[in-house]
């Protein structure tokens, strides 16, 4: 999914840096205060056709994770309950997240992986390597189709959008081209306090921001499309996308997401820090040539 880069840094700076980490997270444990916030369950579900590649829904073959999340005023805490997906987390670990990032936890092994930065990273080097790519007949539209059903005590408004694109795809002396269309239901719902979460957003793909040129324009389209549900939390979402390669062959995807228990709650933001000994490291398949150090979530979110 991702590549993430390590800023090379003196070893005084590297250590300044740690001995600063170490005093913030000592104050942070010690002076840790319960904060008003949310907590719930998720539930996410997916179904692959052969031919899909690794990603946050599994690759190919069915798959399902279960989560229980703690959300504050300013990051946020999932933790796997049950299930997996393959080369990113298990039981026993968990994602942290602000408004805008999230990184994986694992706890077993004493180290994080940072991904959304590796994501960002790797889409990134798409517009500097030798394949040639190009994006036409573009497809976005929003519908809005009425009440939905009720979650959590939270009354929901039903959208779908339709996303589509083809692709023509030249590397090596060889060309190739596929369609895809992504159709997804939301329910979303508007919940006073609770924190723009990238995990449940409904606002689209927060612009343009990691995403390469040859879909930066897709992305923007998506971003505007998707105001019109407002700041709003997913609650329940259902999708399927279909790739066309190749002589017509179509690889299906389906995927689930589902909130549930969703209740206010004191939440301790000390948990949402990664211990000061927890060592970056890369999400396997992706370039790794240079990591971020991932300083900010060793130390307590800013406002606290």
């Amino acid at each position: 999914m991702t590549q993430e880069f390590l800023k090379a840094s003196a070893v005084l700076v590297a250590l300044v840096l740690r001995g600063d980490g170490a005093s913030a997270q000592r104050d942070a444990h010690a002076g840790a205060a319960k904060q008003p916030g949310f907590s719930y369950t998720m539930t996410a579900t997916s179904e692959s056709g052969a031919g899909v590649r690794m990603g946050i829904t599994g690759g190919e073959g069915s798959r399902r994770y279960v989560a229980h999340a703690v959300v504050g005023p300013h990051r946020g805490r999932m933790d796997i309950v049950d299930g997996s997906v393959p080369d990113l987390f298990a039981r026993g670990d968990y994602l942290l997240f602000d408004s805008t990032e999230i990184v994986i936890v694992h706890p077993a092994t004493s180290t994080f992986a940072l991904l959304t930065e590796q994501t960002t990273r790797a889409t990134g080097a798409i517009d500097t390597s030798d394949v040639k790519m190009k994006v036409s007949d573009e497809k976005v539209r929003l519908d809005s189709i009425g009440p939905g059903d009720t979650i959590s005590t939270y009354p929901t408004t039903h959208f779908r959008m339709t996303l589509g694109f083809n692709m023509d795809v030249e590397a090596m002396m060889a060309r190739s081209r596929f369609g895809s269309e992504a159709v997804t239901d939301y329910w979303v719902a508007s919940i006073p306090g609770m924190m723009s979460n990238p995990l449940l957003r409904s606002n689209g793909l927060a612009g343009s921001h990691g995403v390469p040129g040859m879909l930066r324009e897709l992305s923007l389209r998506v971003d505007s499309a998707s105001q019109r549900m407002g700041r709003t939390v997913v609650l329940r979402s259902s999708s399927v996308t279909r790739v066309v390669v190749g002589q017509g062959a179509t690889i299906e995807s389906h995927n689930a997401v589902q909130v549930s228990d969703l209740q206010r709650a004191s939440v301790d933001e000390h948990s949402f820090i990664v211990p000061l000994s927890y060592k970056v490291v890369a999400i396997p398949g992706l370039p790794a040539d240079s990591l971020g150090d991932g300083v900010k979530w060793k130390t307590p979110p800013p406002g606290r």
